[in-house]
Protein backbone atom coordinates (compact mmCIF):
# COMPACT_ATOMS: atom_id res chain seq x y z
CA UNK A 1 0.00 0.00 0.00
CA UNK A 2 1.65 3.60 -1.11
CA UNK A 3 0.27 6.57 0.22
CA UNK A 4 1.13 9.16 -2.43
CA UNK A 5 -1.77 11.30 -4.40
CA UNK A 6 -2.26 15.00 -6.15
CA UNK A 7 -5.22 17.48 -4.43
CA UNK A 8 -6.01 18.49 -8.38
CA UNK A 9 -5.74 17.02 -11.38
CA UNK A 10 -2.95 14.74 -12.73
CA UNK A 11 -0.39 16.98 -14.55
CA UNK A 12 -0.46 15.84 -17.35
CA UNK A 13 -3.95 16.45 -17.93
CA UNK A 14 -2.68 20.05 -18.35
CA UNK A 15 -0.11 19.57 -20.95
CA UNK A 16 -0.45 19.50 -24.69
CA UNK A 17 1.55 16.30 -24.88
CA UNK A 18 1.46 14.00 -27.43
CA UNK A 19 0.99 10.15 -27.19
CA UNK A 20 4.92 8.57 -28.21
CA UNK A 21 6.81 5.08 -28.36
CA UNK A 22 10.26 6.65 -28.30
CA UNK A 23 12.09 7.43 -25.07
CA UNK A 24 12.76 11.28 -24.88
CA UNK A 25 15.75 11.03 -22.71
CA UNK A 26 18.88 12.38 -23.88
CA UNK A 27 21.42 9.21 -25.03
CA UNK A 28 24.58 10.80 -22.94
CA UNK A 29 23.18 11.64 -20.29
CA UNK A 30 24.79 14.65 -18.32
CA UNK A 31 21.08 16.24 -18.04
CA UNK A 32 19.38 17.43 -15.04
CA UNK A 33 16.43 14.60 -14.17
CA UNK A 34 13.79 15.39 -11.77
CA UNK A 35 10.80 13.09 -10.84
CA UNK A 36 6.86 14.05 -9.66
CA UNK A 37 4.36 11.36 -8.51
CA UNK A 38 0.94 11.91 -7.35
CA UNK A 39 -1.86 10.03 -6.35
CA UNK A 40 -5.74 11.94 -6.48
CA UNK A 41 -9.49 10.86 -6.46
CA UNK A 42 -12.90 12.37 -6.86
CA UNK A 43 -16.61 12.07 -7.09
CA UNK A 44 -19.99 13.18 -6.81
CA UNK A 45 -22.50 11.65 -4.08
CA UNK A 46 -25.91 12.47 -2.97
CA UNK A 47 -26.54 13.79 0.66
CA UNK A 48 -29.52 12.59 2.77
CA UNK A 49 -31.26 15.48 2.14
CA UNK A 50 -31.41 15.43 -1.30
CA UNK A 51 -28.60 17.86 -1.99
CA UNK A 52 -25.96 16.62 -4.46
CA UNK A 53 -22.18 17.00 -3.40
CA UNK A 54 -18.77 16.89 -4.94
CA UNK A 55 -15.74 15.88 -3.44
CA UNK A 56 -11.78 14.95 -4.13
CA UNK A 57 -8.91 13.42 -2.25
CA UNK A 58 -5.22 14.25 -2.61
CA UNK A 59 -1.35 13.36 -1.94
CA UNK A 60 1.19 14.30 -3.60
CA UNK A 61 5.30 14.64 -3.11
CA UNK A 62 6.34 17.94 -2.37
CA UNK A 63 9.71 19.68 -2.01
CA UNK A 64 9.73 19.30 1.98
CA UNK A 65 7.61 15.41 2.01
CA UNK A 66 4.26 14.23 1.02
CA UNK A 67 1.01 16.83 1.85
CA UNK A 68 -2.34 15.81 1.16
CA UNK A 69 -5.86 17.41 0.75
CA UNK A 70 -9.55 17.46 1.45
CA UNK A 71 -12.01 19.05 -0.13
CA UNK A 72 -15.97 18.85 -0.20
CA UNK A 73 -18.16 21.12 -2.10
CA UNK A 74 -21.77 20.85 -1.41
CA UNK A 75 -24.55 22.34 -4.14
CA UNK A 76 -27.25 24.78 -2.46
CA UNK A 77 -30.60 23.21 -2.74
CA UNK A 78 -32.91 23.34 -5.80
CA UNK A 79 -34.83 26.12 -6.32
CA UNK A 80 -38.68 24.41 -6.89
CA UNK A 81 -40.60 27.63 -5.87
CA UNK A 82 -40.53 31.20 -5.15
CA UNK A 83 -39.24 32.04 -2.69
CA UNK A 84 -35.99 30.19 -3.23
CA UNK A 85 -34.67 29.16 -0.03
CA UNK A 86 -32.45 31.09 1.43
CA UNK A 87 -29.65 28.04 2.57
CA UNK A 88 -26.77 28.34 0.34
CA UNK A 89 -23.98 26.18 -1.23
CA UNK A 90 -21.36 25.46 1.50
CA UNK A 91 -17.46 24.39 0.71
CA UNK A 92 -14.47 23.32 2.75
CA UNK A 93 -10.50 22.87 1.78
CA UNK A 94 -8.26 21.09 4.59
CA UNK A 95 -4.46 20.32 4.02
CA UNK A 96 -3.94 17.02 5.84
CA UNK A 97 -0.82 15.01 7.10
CA UNK A 98 0.27 12.33 4.39
CA UNK A 99 -0.62 9.90 6.75
CA UNK A 100 -4.14 10.91 6.97
CA UNK A 101 -4.88 10.02 3.50
CA UNK A 102 -4.08 6.17 1.99
CA UNK A 103 -3.94 5.27 -1.39
CA UNK A 104 -3.56 2.28 -2.67
CA UNK A 105 -0.83 1.38 -5.34
CA UNK A 106 -2.91 -0.71 -7.56
CA UNK A 107 -5.67 1.92 -7.27
CA UNK A 108 -7.93 -0.67 -5.23
CA UNK A 109 -9.02 2.24 -2.40
CA UNK A 110 -8.26 5.77 -1.42
CA UNK A 111 -9.38 6.45 1.97
CA UNK A 112 -9.29 9.51 4.45
CA UNK A 113 -10.73 9.56 7.94
CA UNK A 114 -11.83 11.56 10.78
CA UNK A 115 -10.37 14.77 8.88
CA UNK A 116 -12.13 18.18 10.49
CA UNK A 117 -13.07 20.36 7.92
CA UNK A 118 -14.80 24.04 8.27
CA UNK A 119 -17.85 24.44 6.20
CA UNK A 120 -18.32 27.76 4.81
CA UNK A 121 -21.32 29.62 2.90
CA UNK A 122 -23.07 32.76 2.16
CA UNK A 123 -26.65 34.01 1.66
CA UNK A 124 -28.00 37.13 0.94
CA UNK A 125 -30.03 38.15 4.58
CA UNK A 126 -27.34 35.94 6.28
CA UNK A 127 -24.58 36.58 4.98
CA UNK A 128 -21.31 34.22 5.66
CA UNK A 129 -21.88 30.97 7.98
CA UNK A 130 -19.51 28.47 8.83
CA UNK A 131 -19.94 24.92 10.47
CA UNK A 132 -17.60 22.64 11.74
CA UNK A 133 -17.94 18.99 10.51
CA UNK A 134 -16.28 15.40 10.66
CA UNK A 135 -15.48 13.73 7.16
CA UNK A 136 -14.55 10.43 6.44
CA UNK A 137 -13.68 9.53 2.19
CA UNK A 138 -13.93 5.94 0.68
CA UNK A 139 -12.85 5.41 -2.62
CA UNK A 140 -13.34 1.81 -3.94
CA UNK A 141 -11.75 0.69 -7.25
CA UNK A 142 -14.67 -1.14 -9.56
CA UNK A 143 -13.68 -0.68 -13.08
CA UNK A 144 -10.47 -1.68 -14.96
CA UNK A 145 -7.11 0.18 -14.61
CA UNK A 146 -6.44 2.44 -17.68
CA UNK A 147 -2.94 3.54 -18.90
CA UNK A 148 -1.68 6.23 -20.64
CA UNK A 149 2.05 7.45 -21.52
CA UNK A 150 2.98 10.65 -23.23
CA UNK A 151 6.17 12.07 -24.08
CA UNK A 152 6.91 15.88 -24.44
CA UNK A 153 8.01 19.28 -23.53
CA UNK A 154 8.50 19.20 -19.55
CA UNK A 155 5.93 20.84 -17.71
CA UNK A 156 7.73 24.06 -16.84
CA UNK A 157 8.64 24.27 -20.89
CA UNK A 158 12.24 24.49 -20.29
CA UNK A 159 13.85 24.81 -23.02
CA UNK A 160 15.90 21.71 -24.03
CA UNK A 161 13.99 19.85 -21.39
CA UNK A 162 11.70 16.81 -22.42
CA UNK A 163 9.21 15.14 -20.33
CA UNK A 164 7.47 11.50 -20.14
CA UNK A 165 3.76 11.03 -18.07
CA UNK A 166 2.51 7.70 -17.04
CA UNK A 167 -0.96 8.10 -15.89
CA UNK A 168 -3.31 5.19 -14.72
CA UNK A 169 -7.24 5.50 -13.11
CA UNK A 170 -9.77 3.55 -12.92
CA UNK A 171 -13.48 3.99 -11.86
CA UNK A 172 -14.91 3.65 -8.62
CA UNK A 173 -17.43 3.96 -5.89
CA UNK A 174 -17.41 6.77 -3.36
CA UNK A 175 -18.78 6.84 0.16
CA UNK A 176 -18.95 10.44 1.74
CA UNK A 177 -19.63 10.36 6.28
CA UNK A 178 -20.00 13.36 7.49
CA UNK A 179 -21.04 14.35 11.28
CA UNK A 180 -22.23 10.25 10.81
CA UNK A 181 -24.11 10.57 7.54
CA UNK A 182 -23.31 8.60 4.87
CA UNK A 183 -24.06 9.45 1.01
CA UNK A 184 -23.08 7.51 -1.91
CA UNK A 185 -22.28 8.22 -5.35
CA UNK A 186 -19.35 7.02 -8.52
CA UNK A 187 -15.90 9.39 -9.13
CA UNK A 188 -12.72 7.96 -9.72
CA UNK A 189 -8.96 7.32 -8.76
CA UNK A 190 -5.97 8.59 -10.30
CA UNK A 191 -2.05 8.03 -10.12
CA UNK A 192 0.35 9.98 -12.20
CA UNK A 193 4.09 9.61 -12.61
CA UNK A 194 6.66 12.01 -14.23
CA UNK A 195 9.95 12.46 -15.23
CA UNK A 196 11.70 15.54 -16.45
CA UNK A 197 15.27 15.84 -17.89
CA UNK A 198 16.83 18.59 -19.02
CA UNK A 199 20.29 19.57 -21.24
CA UNK A 200 23.16 20.55 -19.45
CA UNK A 201 23.11 24.51 -18.57
CA UNK A 202 25.73 25.26 -20.76
CA UNK A 203 26.45 23.91 -24.33
CA UNK A 204 28.73 24.78 -27.37
CA UNK A 205 26.89 23.46 -30.36
CA UNK A 206 27.13 20.32 -31.86
CA UNK A 207 30.53 20.09 -34.26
Amino acid sequence: MLRRALPVGLAAAALALVPAGASAAPAGGGGNASTSISYSAYGAVTLPDGRSAQVSLGEFRAHDGWAGSVNVYVAAPACTDWPCPTSSSESGYAEVDADDVTFDRNLDRAVARDVPLTLSSWSWGSGSTQREVTVDLVFTGTGRVDRDTYLGPCGEGSPGCKGVRIDAGRDADVVLTMDGADATGTGRISRGFGVDIGSPASGGGEG
